[in-house]
């Protein structure tokens, strides 16, 4: 037994090189039979490896969209890692159908002389009464999958099949030989990966097409091995977005669902491409028209490129903290029913804050005695005021003491459900800085409030649209009045309210009078 060396070549672009290992049995003195004894192997080349990026593309350049119903989409585009290939990987056949033929000395195509067979399990076998038997000569072997098309005197390729083609040029002689095809791949691949905050959506897919002609085939001319470029509009096959079916958590839980791949042609612009959404549901809207601009900062898709395409949704409205402990838009609600509008979200170091929905009605509450004034507008301790012994003089907490005025009231709010949410904390009166917070929610940064007696600009119906949006009842504003919301203080005091002035204005006022209103806060 003897074995040769074979020699590589390619098929221009398309020639993806193969090396032969293959044992073959020569039935008589005149041929060699190919595939017979003669073992057929099919090594693949990993996705990535001839993939031209430069370190400026790898890198996620975000391009946000609005996609309107309260929804945005940021998009960026990555490319995968390359798939590293070791002796084990390389030896690994990819299952499927393959046709193989020959190619004379002068790169024509034998006629009759083709091999067809399928590989599962790593090895190749042979289609029932398919056979090659070429005599002892030098010949240039072809191999390709199904997802090529063969033309006689050419092969092609089109988009949304992952299209293998290998060759290689070896002598035949004796009775056996081993060929081997280093099998690559024609197209590159793109998958999609829809991220989303609280929940995930349901039945969600997608397309990706586009918006200036593309290439749609690559027709190889099998003896010059010419490549002929078709171009056109084209439309990848549906993306269907998976969902993990994770339960709601008091976290903003990110979603991260990735698709399967699907295959495009090398020479696609990907500025030019654009994600369509074909159906699906995600905050209580429908996606089904909305589009996105996709592959931002890549030129084009190389061959053997793998890429992924990252939408990010997001939702421009509030969160809301629920009875069970849990967070999310009030579009995602279900079964839950909310207890607060959420301020700062619980992180796995810090606790999340929430302002209830309502007020409490009775607006005559004393003021509780002081032992010492604090004027800090940073003030975060309404828990500490309200509920720690060692805030208050009389050594009771506050929340226990009925003679504690609108602490005691605060701390015994009632959201109107059954509170099941272990990390749902007691209900308190809010300091200073727990109520700049609440500036946010009418489009106001915290951190411009530095001083009391200002007035403090903000918008009323974002504000009441935050708490009516999930069966609460607005702060109270009236022309003609100024409705004051009583303030703990951590030094035990009760110095501060907040007014909301007739001009819609959020303003602080030092001492509090003694007549005012109370919104509760609680921690998760």
């Amino acid at each position: 037994m003897k074995k040769k060396n074979l020699s590589i070549t390619g098929l221009g672009l398309l020639v993806l090189l193969l090396s032969a290992c293959s044992n073959d049995d020569n039935t008589n003195t005149q041929t060699v039979e190919i595939g017979t004894k003669a073992a057929i192997t099919l090594n693949m080349e990993g996705f990535g490896a001839d993939q031209n990026i430069t370190r400026a593309t790898q890198t996620a350049k975000n391009e946000t969209v609005d996609l309107g119903d309260g929804l945005t989409a940021e998009v960026s585009l990555t490319a995968d890692a390359k798939e590293e290939q070791t002796p084990a990987t390389r030896a690994t056949m990819t299952d499927g159908h393959y046709t193989i033929y020959a190619l004379d000395a002068g790169g024509d195509r034998i006629a009759g002389k083709e091999l067809k067979g399928t590989v599962s399990g790593n090895t190749f076998v042979k289609d029932a009464g398919s056979r090659m038997a070429l005599a002892p000569g030098t010949y240039t072997f072809v191999c390709f999958n199904d997802a090529v098309t063969d033309n006689g005197t050419s092969l092609s390729i089109t988009n949304g099949k992952n299209a293998l083609i290998g060759t290689t040029t070896a002598t035949i002689s004796g009775p056996e030989y081993q060929i081997n095809f280093q099998m690559k791949h024609q197209t590159a691949r793109v998958r999609l990966k829809v991220t989303s905050y609280t929940a995930e959506g349901s039945g969600i897919t997608a397309t990706l097409s586009s918006t200036s002609n593309q290439p749609q085939t690559n027709t190889y001319d099998v003896k010059t091995t010419g490549i002929t470029t078709t171009n056109g509009a084209i439309t990848s096959n549906s993306y269907t977005i998976p969902v993990s079916g994770q339960a709601w958590s008091p976290y903003v839980t990110v979603f991260n669902n990735t698709t399967d791949y699907d295959y495009f042609l090398p020479g696609t612009t990907g500025t030019a491409m654009k994600v369509d959404f074909t159906a699906g549901m995600l905050h209580g809207g429908a996606l089904a028209g909305k589009s996105v601009a996709s592959l931002p900062n890549l030129g084009t898709l190389a061959r053997n490129g793998s890429y992924t395409v990252n939408v990010k949704l997001k939702r421009k409205a509030n969160l809301y903290l629920y009875q069970d402990g849990t967070v999310g838009y009030i579009e995602d609600k279900s079964t839950r029913t909310p207890i607060g509008v959420v301020l700062t979200e619980k992180t796995t170091t810090n606790r999340g804050l929430a302002i209830a929905l309502k007020d409490i009605d009775d607006a005559n509450h004393a003021i509780p005695r002081i032992i010492k004034a604090n004027t800090d507008l940073d003030d975060m301790q309404g828990e500490y005021t309200t509920w720690d012994p060692a805030a208050v003089k009389t050594g009771i907490a506050a929340g226990d003491d009925p003679n504690s005025g609108a602490l005691y009231t605060a701390a015994h709010y009632d959201p109107g459900v059954t509170v099941t949410g272990a990390n749902v904390g007691k209900w308190f009166l809010g300091a200073a800085g727990q109520w700049n917070l609440v500036y946010a929610l009418g489009g106001g940064n915290p951190a411009d409030i530095t001083e009391v007696y200002k007035d403090y600009p903000w918008d009323m119906t974002k504000v009441a649209l935050a708490f009516t949006a999930a069966g609460g009842t607005a702060l109270k504003i009236d022309p003609g009045h100024n409705y004051e919301y009583y303030l703990s203080s951590s030094g035990g005091v009760f110095m501060f309210s907040l007014i909301i002035k007739p001009t819609s204005n959020f303003y602080w006022n030092i001492p509090g009078g003694r007549y005012g209103y109370i919104r509760s806060f609680v921690h998760f």
